[in-house]
């Protein structure tokens, strides 16, 4: 596999450049795969709740359309966190 991925939730469409648990797993591999896949999940989610909570213009987002502007903004509240 090359390229960029998301991680996500069963919720979405299942596109290729989505990965997301197995809601029924048939082999042992994939059974890890989605606990994995889950953990690391909750994992971002959790860290973008905390950052959120500290960093105000993430929760509740920003007049800016500069899209540069906006990932600077962003990168600077990670490296905060």
């Amino acid at each position: 596999m090359k390229g960029a991925y998301t991680i996500n939730d069963n919720g979405y469409l299942q596109w290729s450049t989505m990965m997301e648990p197995s809601k029924v797993s048939a082999s042992i591999n994939e059974k890890m795969w989605s606990k994995m896949c889950e953990s690391l999940r909750k994992d971002v989610e959790d860290t973008f709740g905390m950052m959120k909570q500290e960093n105000a213009i993430l929760k509740y987002g920003s007049r800016f359309t500069d899209q540069q502007l906006m990932d600077k903004i962003f990168k600077t509240c990670c490296a905060i966190y």
